[in-house]
């Protein structure tokens, strides 16, 4: 042993020395200190972009665009300075996960052939689906992760969701108020408040300590942080935030709840009575409640300008457009002059369309890019959703922690998809290649389906 390990004479520094210093045999060289010291940094810089993205970037305007333009840079810094051995590994990313590589650049396939069928187009359009191209550099990015930075991350979840929360008590005065100022839709906000509440709530398995106080605590903290995702949903009143709920109780209860399937459905259906009694006691969600059956009476009479009423305008319209557009859409910048079109043909009254989109993700990517689209559309849930149920067939829990948080990802996406546009605001896409490359790369690594080359 070198000299200035022998001068170590804590046993645990000595450990220490050799855990940071030393690879499998031998000794290392000055390269090899420092290429481990470079490694080291880069994986501290991962992981604080990362932690700010999650617990700050959808709270402060403009954070989430630049710390997912910074991660995609380390990204391609790592590929290009990483060495043969990382540029190696990169392309074994892609070849291992083709599947999801291609879903993940599906949607820019549908503008290219948008612009082709239609001409021109602008270049801005492919920053919508640049945002989950970028899942091929991010994954391997995330990869380099070491597995218990990776789960200290349950902690950005928990407090995102919890700040959220609270931004949410402010904009909307405690619930007492609609009118808000924010940089982003507030009903995209709640529903990813919930979200991510959700996702701190399954990581509770990523906790490896052992039923004592500190364990307890973690998981408190963690337990409220989902209850904060829930109250964001209630303080604002969104009726289309809701949809996602069911799914967050049953990812919870499959999850948390012993394994007998008659007590999981037991304590899946309490947890969602609960919530419906409390939701439904309160006056506002009453209010909300009469409202929609105002309108659907209203719809039933033909009176088609409710707030309901005008989403199955919207619905309708969108449904038209691509039957008579089915390959390649209408573009971004025809969806207004289309909907026009339409209340010129009387088809649509002139009140529905001023709203910027169709209100579902479905229908509106259709309308816009044609059956391409809406078939990039569906790769882009349903490719991610397959790799993760797969991964849920496992006896780790924390493993299968890992899965859940990946399929309610996904499904919340799909639900609150079914009444909002989604992608259409820059945070929620971004939100989602980020959150989805992530608990890939943490699923990949658990399962060590990717070798990872060390620095030389």
């Amino acid at each position: 042993m070198r000299e200035d390990v022998k001068k170590i004479h804590s046993p645990r520094l000595v450990q220490m020395h050799k855990k940071f210093f030393y690879f499998s045999a031998g000794n290392p060289s000055a390269a090899n200190r420092e290429g481990l010291t470079v490694r080291v940094i880069f994986q501290q810089v991962i992981f604080v972009l990362l932690f700010l993205f999650l617990s700050l970037g959808m709270v402060v305007n403009k954070l989430a665009g630049a710390s997912f333009h910074l991660l995609l840079l380390a990204s391609l810094i790592g590929i290009a300075l990483g060495g043969q051995q990382r540029r190696k590994q990169f392309w074994l990313t892609l070849t291992k996960f083709w599947p999801l590589h291609l879903a993940m650049a599906g949607m820019a396939l549908a503008v290219f052939a948008n612009h082709l069928s239609l001409g021109g187009g602008s270049v801005k359009e492919y920053n919508f689906p640049l945002r989950f191209f970028a899942f091929t550099f991010l994954f391997w990015l995330f990869l380099q992760m070491e597995l218990v930075q990776m789960r200290r991350l349950r902690w950005a979840f928990a407090l995102g969701a919890i700040i959220m929360m609270v931004r949410t008590y402010y904009m909307t005065q405690g619930g007492a108020s609609r009118e808000y100022s924010n940089f982003m839709p507030i009903i995209a906000f709640t529903e990813l408040a919930a979200l991510l509440g959700c996702l701190g709530v399954l990581s509770i398995h990523w906790d490896r300590l052992r039923a004592n106080w500190r364990f307890y605590g973690r998981t408190l903290f963690q337990v409220f942080a989902g209850i904060a995702g829930l109250y964001a949903v209630y303080l604002y009143q969104s009726r289309g935030a809701w949809f996602a709920i069911p799914v967050f109780v049953i990812a919870g209860c499959a999850l948390l709840s012993p394994k007998r399937s008659y007590s999981r459905m037991l304590i899946g259906v309490l947890i969602l009575a609960s919530i419906t009694l409390i939701y439904g006691a309160t006056e506002t969600v009453q209010q909300r409640l009469q409202q929609a059956e105002s309108d659907l009476r209203g719809l039933a009479a033909g009176q088609a300008d409710t707030s309901i009423g005008i989403r199955f305008q919207l619905w309708k319209g969108a449904w038209i457009l691509l039957k008579e557009h089915p390959w390649a859409g209408v573009g971004s910048e025809g969806f207004a002059g289309a909907l026009r079109d339409l209340a010129e043909r009387k088809i649509l009254s002139p009140s529905s369309i001023a709203l910027p989109h169709a209100h579902n993700e479905f229908l509106f990517t259709g309308a816009v890019y044609g059956s391409i689209g809406l078939i990039a559309l569906l790769a882009l849930y349903l490719v991610p959703l397959i790799y993760f149920v797969r991964f849920l067939w496992v006896d780790d829990k924390a493993q299968k922690a890992t899965a859940m948080m990946g399929v309610v990802l996904v499904c919340a996406f799909i639900a609150n998809g079914l009444v909002d546009v989604m992608f259409l605001w820059r945070e929620c896409a971004i939100f989602y290649g980020v959150v989805l490359s992530f608990l890939m790369a943490c699923a990949a690594k658990e399962r060590q389906l990717v070798p990872l080359a060390q620095l030389p």
